[in-house]
């Protein structure tokens, strides 16, 4: 029979915390605890061992025994004592301000307790959104702008989340991996934000011949040893080819999980299930860490807020245009939002309504029942789907931390494994979003914030848990790599006019598996617009696959069926001895116009992972064109298994020989022949081949 343990009084704890967090050390919080009379008989029961603690670790025992806890230092070694201590150290400081642990436990007691709405002054309205799905003027402006005022921006990630629904794991011990190392859409989480970056600074080098370093942030947590992943997956990529100095880290703190008995759970081992505090935590974490001071330093004013586990972001203009209209509007704060799928674990947007104060905010999918909001197709055409894409100015952020530290506290229940079995636990999480709730305003003309509104699959895919037979694949990377293909659909018959195999319709594409596979470098546009110049007419076979790992390239009226993959080794510029990678037109170049290419392709059969690709093959056509090489092919058709090697200042044509065999013509070059110029015209990016360009490949290719 489980122990009954009599219920904690969150009234009293919050009078304790409240006390708490106006005591100016430790002896005086040690002194305030020791007045409670359960303290005070423990204490004396464990004289003993409470003098081996030094007075901040007698503070949190202490506020151990204060929220019902005391069964965790009574059944452990007293040689163990200081560690389990030690473990809660950064947590009662990071909720120092509202009384530390006994803070942090009357808080996540209040909002797991909590049954209907509370506040019947407040009430929830649709939101007013800007729409960006359309290419309009004042859109365009707004990507202008959004590239424009890259100088200023910073960008930061939460990466330190526990995503215990991947189940993602290595080697023959199975050791968790975090959420930043998952395989999805051709390269890592993390590298998706990385190349992300690159691709806009790249476009703006293009543009304006200025080189841009955005200084990033990722806010980690010792949860299965993210720090240390995230570390050593930067210096495995050898920092990107970015400047070490302009990575900043910091980690938010662990905090302890209860059960249904309201008992702070332990491992097999004793210590206990700390899990991270939810990705809210940033705002107080990046401060306490000096962050924003030292961005400000570096001339930024403005940062991009996005998460690990959503790949897909970074598609056409989304990005660019969400940061350009907080410049073009001059807002602070920004929510960058689409559809909302109704009966899912995500959050909406709304504008909130107290009194005469209205603000953009944002209720998270298991505050919906105390919020008294229902969770139903007509209220997911009413509010927006929480996106976690956020834009927002440094000097606001800072105000509103002092008067908020915790916006946004949720708690719900989720069903993890502690060791061999499966347990319901909750813990206390901040959400990100509800520093927003500081910018309220008396008018929708006063509105310091804004939210922007564009198409779902092009906003948010997001990768958090393990596919699984009885269940849905949303959120999946299986589900990535549908949207990802159907934005591939609209590039590719909307903007460059290719002939592609119907998209089926969700059921069909599980069973079958996708209708082809079309995966790009993102400094390949990633404006669709910019796409549709590159690639001009087309057509694509069903179940062929077309692997483009290059920016500078002009394939016009090609055939394909069966697999073609151009991979560049200097797809933005080359790296140089330092390291660093500078952008510049020293690139790989492929020009291809009326080729076929036939081959037999990816076994589909035999393929189970299309999503990561992890693909196996019959039989390949593949180019790889090392530093400024070039490749150049006009009106002939490739067949069977094909492998090309193109040499740094190296242009290989290739061509029939009278014999009617295929032949790779080399010749030597001191600089690129052929190039896309980047403009502004008429106030959008557009690009022109060059004019000898056309001339230097027609010549050559009917000479």
């Amino acid at each position: 029979m489980k122990r009954r343990f009599p219920p904690v009084s969150v009234v009293e704890l919050q009078r304790i915390a409240a006390l708490l967090a106006r005591t100016r050390n430790e002896k005086e919080r040690v002194a305030l605890l020791l007045r409670e009379d359960n303290v005070l008989a423990f204490f004396r029961r464990m004289q003993k061992r409470f003098s081996l603690l030094d007075d901040a670790s007698k503070a949190i025992a202490c506020a151990m025994i204060v929220v019902g806890q005391s069964q965790i230092l009574e059944n452990l070694e007293s040689s163990r004592w200081q560690g389990l201590i030690d473990s809660l150290k950064p947590v009662d400081h990071f909720y120092r301000s509202i009384g530390g642990i006994v803070g942090y436990q009357a808080a996540l007691l209040k909002h797991l307790r909590k049954k209907r709405k509370t506040n019947a002054s407040l009430r929830y309205e649709s939101p007013p959104f800007i729409d960006i799905r359309k290419l309009t003027p004042e859109v365009w402006q707004s990507i202008l702008l959004g590239l424009v005022s890259l100088p200023q921006m910073a960008e930061i990630y939460p990466v330190g989340g526990a995503a215990d629904r991947l189940d993602l794991t290595e080697g023959r011990l199975q050791i968790a991996l975090p959420a930043a190392r998952l395989m999805c859409l051709g390269r890592t989480l993390l590298e998706h934000l990385i190349t992300d970056v690159q691709t806009r600074e790249y476009v703006y080098y293009r543009l304006f011949r200025i080189q841009l370093t955005t200084p990033i942030a990722m806010m980690t947590s010792l949860e299965k040893d993210n720090h240390a992943h995230i570390l050593a997956m930067c210096a495995e990529k050898e920092w990107f080819g970015r400047p070490k100095e302009s990575f900043h880290f910091f980690c938010q703190p662990l905090v302890p999980a209860i059960n249904k008995q309201e008992k702070w759970c332990q491992l097999p081992d004793g210590s206990l299930l700390m899990k991270p505090g939810g990705h809210g935590m940033l705002w107080k974490a990046a401060e306490e860490a000096s962050l924003f001071d030292q961005l400000q330093k570096d001339g930024r004013s403005v940062l991009l807020v996005r998460q690990i586990n959503n790949p897909i972001a970074g598609c056409d203009y989304g990005l660019l245009a969400f940061c350009g209209m907080g410049f073009l509007k001059n807002r602070v704060f920004g929510f960058s939002s689409c559809a909302r799928e109704p009966k899912t674990a995500e959050g909406m947007n709304v504008l909130a309504i107290q009194k005469d104060a209205l603000s953009l905010s944002s209720i998270e999918y298991c505050d919906f029942q105390a919020k008294g909001i229902e969770d139903s197709e007509v209220n997911a055409l009413r509010y927006p789907s929480n996106t976690n894409i956020l834009y927002a100015t440094i000097n606001a952020v800072q105000k509103a931390i002092q008067n908020e530290s915790f916006p946004g506290m949720i708690a719900q229940w989720k069903r993890v494994r502690i060791g061999q079995q499966k347990e319901t636990i909750a813990r206390l999480e901040i959400a990100m979003q509800n520093i927003a709730d500081q910018f309220s305003a008396h008018s929708l003309t006063e509105l310091s914030t804004y939210l922007t509104f564009n198409e779902r699959r092009k906003t948010i895919s997001t990768a958090k848990r393990k596919r699984s037979p009885d269940a849905s694949f949303f959120e999946t990377p299986e589900h990535c790599l549908y949207d990802h293909l159907c934005n591939c659909v609209e590039l590719l018959e909307e903007h460059a006019g290719f002939l592609l195999p119907p998209m089926p319709s969700k059921e069909a594409y599980m069973r079958d598996g996708p209708p082809f596979l079309f995966f790009y470098h993102p400094a390949l546009g990633p404006l669709f617009s910019i796409i549709g110049k590159k690639l001009c007419r087309g057509r694509i076979a069903p179940r062929s696959e077309l692997d483009l790992h290059i920016a500078e390239a002009y394939l016009e009226n090609l055939s394909l069926e069966g697999s073609l993959q151009i991979y560049a080794e200097n797809v933005m510029g080359a790296i140089g001895k330092d390291g660093i990678l500078r952008y510049s037109e020293d690139v790989g170049r492929c020009y291809l116009k009326n080729v076929r290419i036939e081959n037999k392709g990816i076994h589909w059969r035999r393929t189970r992972f299309f999503w990561k690709p992890e693909l196996v093959r019959k039989e390949l056509c593949h180019i790889y064109i090392e530093g400024n090489g070039e490749v150049i092919a006009e009106n002939i058709a490739i067949r069977g298994a094909f492998f090309l090697r193109v040499h740094a200042g190296e242009r290989v044509r290739i061509q029939e020989g009278q014999d009617g065999a295929l032949q790779c013509v080399r010749e030597k070059i001191d600089s690129p022949n052929w190039k896309w110029d980047y403009i502004i015209d008429q106030g959008k990016i557009d690009l022109k081949l060059s004019q000898t360009v056309r001339e230097h490949i027609y010549s050559s290719s009917t000479g």
